[in-house]
């Protein structure tokens, strides 16, 4: 790491906004493969948050189950993601 880069980058990526402002699937799913492959090059935390209630359960399959490798199971357990799919494995 250069002397004055970032040991570390931090992202927070919200899912929740308003349905009707939402972009179509196939750009989420995109945008999901885009953000894996940034977050893989780099040493990166990144955090991805979603409102359930919002989304239709292919994307929170292909989008959230299968493109992160660590998830957080209910409120207080970390563990690894046995639905990950590593690369672009996870877009249908």
């Amino acid at each position: 790491v250069a002397q004055d880069s970032a040991p570390l980058i931090r992202c927070l990526v919200n899912m929740s906004w308003d349905p009707s402002g939402w972009p179509s699937r196939k750009a989420i799913l995109m945008f999901e493969k885009r953000l894996a492959a940034a977050a893989n090059r780099f040493r990166c935390l990144t955090l991805c948050m979603y409102n359930v209630r919002n989304l239709s359960a292919s994307t929170l399959l292909n989008g959230a189950f299968r493109a992160h490798p660590i998830t957080l199971a209910g409120s207080q357990t970390i563990c690894e993601n046995p639905n990950f799919h590593s690369g672009s494995d996870f877009l249908p």
